[in-house]
C-alpha cells in the first residue's frame, strides 16, 4: 500500500477536522516525493504554487469529496514536525468564500 492510500485510510477524519478549524496554515503530509495538503490547505497551498496538481479525491473515510493539492518535496521548504507531517506558515487571508467557490470548482469535475 503506497504512503497516499496509508494516509487517507487512517488520518482522514483527523485532517478532515484540522482542516474544518485551519485559516492560517498550510498543513503538509509526506506521500512518497510529494507533500500533500488538503482542503484549506490544499486552497493555500495551490496559491502559493499555482502550478501544483489538484485532485479531487473521495474516499470510504469520508462521506463527501476532498480536495487535495500535491507539490514536490523539492518544492517546499516546511517547518518539519515529523518525517511524514509538516506545516508551511502563510500570511494568505483566508477568504470563506473564495474558498469554497474554488473547493466547488474543483469537485465538479467528479460530477461530470
Amino acid at each position: 500500500m503506497n504512503q497516499l492510500t496509508l494516509l487517507l485510510k487512517s488520518r482522514t477524519k483527523e485532517i478532515v477536522t484540522r482542516e474544518n478549524h485551519n485559516d492560517t496554515t498550510i498543513y503538509l503530509y509526506s506521500a512518497g516525493d510529494y507533500w500533500v495538503a488538503f482542503e484549506k490547505s490544499a486552497y493555500q497551498l495551490s496559491m502559493l504554487h499555482p502550478d501544483c496538481q489538484i485532485y479531487p479525491i473521495i474516499t470510504d473515510a469520508y462521506p463527501f469529496p476532498i480536495v487535495m493539492a500535491s507539490v514536490p518535496l523539492s518544492q517546499l521548504q516546511p517547518t518539519s514536525t515529523t518525517p511524514d507531517f509538516s506545516t508551511l506558515p502563510t500570511t494568505l487571508t483566508l477568504s470563506p468564500t473564495l474558498y469554497q467557490e474554488w473547493h466547488d470548482d474543483e469537485v465538479c469535475v467528479l460530477e461530470d
